[in-house]
């Protein structure tokens, strides 16, 4: 029987938190769990919460705050000899969602698995498997591009502990912190197991001026690590465009959703269905 730690970086998401716990506590497995929270100095009911169902909690100053930092705080207190890395926005969607995949812990030659977002539906309806990239993957090639939707995500994906302590994650890197350690995985002669078949949900509502500020960061890396030219600084316009265009039609249909549902109200309440 396995043991997994399931480590959340946190800031400010108390409610989303909460529903994410209590995904990994209805699991059904032979497993046994334990829950970490790595949290950002929040200042709402984050920790409150957490320690509410049990999770061991470790602060990390806003000012020393780095996304590989908090993962190898977790990481170095975790007692399991996995880590599942999961963001608190994220929901398991089954209660067998460990126990569809447990099996292939016994493989120690496994660096990570990388789980499926219910929210890519064309991808979920081609995988009715796995795939398995192996350290031939990624030999004698400058660039990833070709597998980099297939490396580990640290919003949702199982990593190895002993493949951990063999190569740590990047502190000073501002983004894809995750996609660096698979290839240093896999440089490591392990294997990955990408796109399970375990289904989760990833639902959060960003600020325009984060989404950019992440997405800015994230590009960079990627630019960075596959050794490519930097992209031009309309292409970064371009998608804060995107971005806006996208938080105007989610404030849209929250409005929409918010009239239907006090017309509904009105109507019983005056009986007229």
């Amino acid at each position: 029987m396995s043991s997994i730690s399931f480590l959340i970086r946190n800031y400010n998401e108390a409610d989303a938190l909460e529903k994410c716990i209590q995904s990994i506590l209805s699991q059904e497995c032979k497993s046994s769990v334990e829950i970490i929270v790595v949290d950002n100095e929040s200042n709402d009911k984050s920790l409150e919460i957490a320690k509410q169902y049990g999770a061991k909690v470790f602060i990390i100053k806003k000012g020393e705050f780095t996304y590989g930092k908090a993962l190898n705080i977790g990481f170095k207190n975790a007692t399991g000899e996995y880590v599942f890395t999961i963001s608190p926005h994220v929901k398991l969607l089954t209660k067998h969602f460990i126990k569809d995949f447990e099996h292939l812990l016994e493989d120690k030659k496994t660096a990570g698995i990388r789980f499926l977002n219910i929210t890519s539906p064309e991808l979920v309806f081609k995988q009715d498997t796995y795939e398995i990239l192996t350290p031939a993957s990624i030999k004698n090639k400058s660039n990833y591009t070709d597998v980099w939707d297939k490396l580990l995500v640290c919003s949702c994906s199982i990593i190895n502990k002993e493949a951990w302590e063999k190569a740590p994650f990047d502190e000073e890197i501002a983004g894809n912190e995750d996609k660096l350690w698979t290839i240093q995985a896999l440089k490591n002669d392990y294997n990955i197991i990408t796109n399970f078949p375990s289904y989760y949900i990833y639902h959060f509502k960003v600020p325009l001026l984060k989404s950019s500020t992440k997405y800015f960061a994230q590009m960079l890396t990627y630019h960075k690590i596959n050794n490519l030219p930097l992209p031009k600084w309309h292409h970064f316009l371009k998608n804060d465009f995107r971005l806006l265009l996208g938080h105007f039609k989610q404030g849209i249909n929250g409005f929409l959703d918010n009239r239907k549902a006090r017309k509904i109200a009105f109507k019983k309440k005056n009986n007229y269905y």
